[in-house]
């Protein structure tokens, strides 16, 4: 059976080395969909993204990468994978290949060097030959940390597939080599056992692990802890994948952001100018210094006593939806079924 793609999601994020969202979402140009996007980004202190899939023309790539805020973008030669990153990090394009973008990445303020290849395999498996054959041959070439990710299309057992036909270990014998000659090890993962459904009720229905996170030996020695989290699919056909490596030495900086729905809040604008009118000494200069200083803390405090934390109600409705989807992927009623199409209702409003 053909399994069509509608909508992927895959969220990479190396903590705090790169902060990565690989998103293959059909539809990139829908409000609600993006929105999340740039919500899961500002939660999760993302600093590279990919899009997968995006079906809009490659000529956009740069509209998105401003709506986000990075400075940096580029995307493969089938315009099927986009990748945007920040100033922290300097990207050199290695292969671009037509399933896959590889990426040496330069972590600025460490000065670690990594690589990276982000995978949008084809359907067939027979397409699928040329992408394990490219992989092969980077092996010769790549020194170092190295780490394969992204939508394989391909499950490696039958344990990771639940309806439909009986899987065949014949269908994943070629990526399975193709990992095995590379030196890489599976990543694992936290959340929910799948992370595609073909969207059927009943017994039609199909859910498999398409997306993962392959690293070698070099990448566990970097990094010190290495998490892939799946998050919830959200109305779309993959699940949004999270993937966290920590650098042990490298130092964590918390920085002032300014949320712009804040200035939309009835006590906001006295907030400021409560803080602004403190008499403050000294020069011009520094008087200016030291009342943005106070200006962010109060804003600050204000924020998380009468707001609350903005990105734990993320989280909170990210785990809601979870739990949401591992029920209806259990069992598949319609009670089951309603509550979790409520829910993403709820956070795409």
């Amino acid at each position: 059976m053909r399994e069509r793609k509608r909508e992927e999601k895959t969220i990479t994020h190396f903590f705090p080395m790169i902060n990565t969202i690989i998103w293959n979402i059909r539809g990139v140009n829908s409000k609600g969909a993006f929105d999340r996007l740039i919500r899961l980004a500002r939660t999760h202190k993302t600093s590279f993204i990919s899009f997968q899939e995006p079906f809009v023309n490659s000529s956009r790539l740069h509209y998105f990468r401003r709506k986000i805020g990075f400075n940096n973008a580029t995307s493969n030669c089938s315009g099927k994978i986009w990748c945007l990153w920040d100033d922290n990090y300097s990207c050199t394009i290695v292969e671009d290949h037509i399933q896959h973008l590889t990426l040496q990445v330069h972590h600025i303020m460490s000065q670690v060097k990594f690589h990276v290849s982000i995978v949008y395999a084809k359907i067939k498996a027979s397409n699928r030959k040329d992408l394990w054959g490219s992989l092969s041959q980077l092996n010769q070439q790549i020194v170092g940390p190295w780490s394969i990710m992204g939508n394989f299309n391909v499950i490696m057992e039958s344990s990771e597939k639940k309806g439909g036909r009986r899987h065949r270990l014949s269908r994943s014998l070629d990526f399975i080599n193709c990992m095995v000659d590379c030196g890489m090890k599976d990543a694992g993962y936290v959340g929910n056992d799948y992370t595609w459904c073909n969207g059927r009720r009943k017994m039609k229905r199909i859910l498999k692990r398409l997306d993962r996170v392959m690293y070698n030996d070099k990448w566990f020695e970097e990094f010190s802890n290495v998490t892939a989290r799946h998050l919830p699919r959200t109305g779309a056909d993959h699940n949004t994948m999270l993937l966290k490596c920590t650098l042990s030495n490298t130092p964590m900086v918390k920085y002032f952001k300014f949320l712009n729905f804040w200035s939309s809040q009835p006590d906001f604008m006295e907030v400021v100018q409560n803080s602004w009118d403190e008499y403050t000494e000294g020069n011009a200069m520094y008087i200016m210094q030291q009342k943005l200083k106070k200006l962010a803390h109060c804003l600050s405090s204000w924020s998380k006593n009468t707001i609350g934390n903005v990105f734990d109600r993320v989280m909170d409705m990210e785990n809601n939806i979870k739990h949401a989807e591992a029920a209806y992927d259990q069992d598949n009623t319609d009670s089951n079924r309603t509550n979790l199409h409520a829910l993403y209702a709820e956070q795409i409003r």
